[in-house]
């Protein structure tokens, strides 16, 4: 991805910026992990004998259960607990919440964080232009299941209807992932409706936006999905690339001077 943008952005000093700024908040990511007490700091036993807590261990199997890569979840944690050091209430909005294993290993570990999801649920009806499987949940036992673990609300219907209203509201999000529709069309109507709530100095997380990932690359072949929409974002000057995981990609605005 990073050698994508490098040879196609406009302006290299720009590519040559995202890529020096990527390899910084990587080690910030360990960095808040370790601060939090998920992760072992190499330093505190560089043998690598009896490496990790009981904590740690919970952290990487609970990871595996979401619906991101380990990896990709990690991340995406460590984008909220930055969050909560300069926030005294964090708000993370989710756009594709299926049965709730993301955002619930997010609640799990998170801090001071209250939650959303917007999903259209049982009321979800497959068709060729949606990159989803046919199956549907129930939105009352989905929000009951996630309830137990902090503040959480689930809102029903199209996204693009949903985020409307939140914006109606005047609601703002720290932290918002965009993992509903794959295709390039829906996944830039999801961030052209999100980006209305985001938050100032904000995150903008999508899954499935990477280059060579199953099943990313079959969004690719088929219409650029949400990896086109990221490149496109960067391109465009107005948003800065902060991470690169497996398959997700975090973007950040760039503030208008």
């Amino acid at each position: 991805m990073l050698e994508i943008l490098k040879d196609r952005l406009p302006v290299p000093q720009r590519a040559l910026k995202e890529i020096d700024s990527l390899v910084k908040w990587q080690s910030k990511v360990s960095k808040i992990l370790r601060q939090h007490k998920l992760i072992t700091p190499y330093d505190d036993n560089p043998s690598g004998k009896n490496l990790g807590t009981q904590r740690e261990e919970d952290l990487h199997n609970d990871a595996k259960q979401t619906g991101l890569t380990p990896h990709d979840a990690m991340l995406l944690l460590a984008f909220l607990l930055n969050k909560s050091h300069t926030r005294e209430t964090v708000n993370y909005l989710e756009i594709g919440v299926f049965r709730g294993a993301t955002m619930s290993f997010l609640m799990k570990y998170s801090e001071r964080a209250h939650f959303t999801g917007v999903d259209l649920f049982e009321d979800f009806e497959f068709s060729d232009d949606n990159t989803h499987i046919s199956q549907t949940v129930n939105r009352d036992q989905v929000e009951q299941k996630l309830s137990a673990l902090g503040q959480v609300q689930l809102r029903k219907g199209r996204s693009v209807d949903v985020l409307e209203q939140l914006h109606e509201e005047s609601k703002k999000y720290d932290v918002i992932l965009v993992d509903a529709n794959h295709t390039y069309d829906a996944a830039k109507e999801d961030f052209e409706a999100a980006e209305k709530v985001l938050a100032e100095e904000g995150y903008m997380a999508f899954d499935n936006a990477s280059a060579s990932y199953y099943p990313d690359h079959k969004y690719i072949l088929r219409d650029g999905g949400p990896w086109k929409l990221c490149l496109e974002l960067v391109e465009s000057g107005r948003y800065r690339l902060i991470d690169s995981g497996c398959r997700l990609k975090v973007l950040r605005k760039i503030k208008s001077i």
